[in-house]
């Protein structure tokens, strides 16, 4: 008994034509929402920039004069555009540590010098991440070696 094959979707061979040929029932350009937006209407966006066109001077001194004045909204809308977020500095820190300790030997010298108050958390979450990353640094480069000396033989 023969059986007739198919494309992996079920469909026979006019169909995926139809199929690959695009979907005939919608046109280019159309969504298919007989409710959605008519052609030309402009978005609101579009409408609001259109209204203050030629007015963003007049809007921004009235802001300023606000700000000016104590409005302390208007001061943020104009600090929050013109001065730049504040970020945290890093400390410098400096300290003991051995690194020719084991890598958890090292951790356990971090968190020692943060329990004194000789770090902060934050560098101290970064130092040990940075361990973290040197050690994957040299199981790899060890595992590079390994694989070398494999081959060579």
């Amino acid at each position: 008994m023969q059986t007739e094959t198919t494309n992996p979707g079920g469909l026979d061979a006019s169909q995926n034509a139809k199929r690959k040929a695009g979907n005939p029932k919608w046109k280019k350009g159309v969504s298919g929402n007989p409710s959605g937006r008519p052609p030309g209407i402009v978005d609101r966006r579009a409408k609001l920039k259109n209204m203050l066109e030629g007015k963003a001077e007049s809007v921004l001194s009235v802001v300023i004069e606000a700000a000016l004045a104590g409005d302390v909204q208007s001061a943020n809308i104009i600090l929050a555009r013109v001065v730049p977020t504040i970020r945290a500095q890093d400390e410098r820190v400096e300290f003991e540590l051995d690194t020719t300790d084991p890598m958890s030997g090292q951790v356990e010298q971090i968190l020692t010098a943060l329990s004194k108050g000789l770090l902060g958390p934050e560098a101290a979450k970064q130092i040990i991440d940075s361990i973290g990353v040197l050690d994957a640094i040299r199981q790899g480069e060890d595992l590079k070696a390994r694989l070398e000396a494999l081959e060579a033989q």
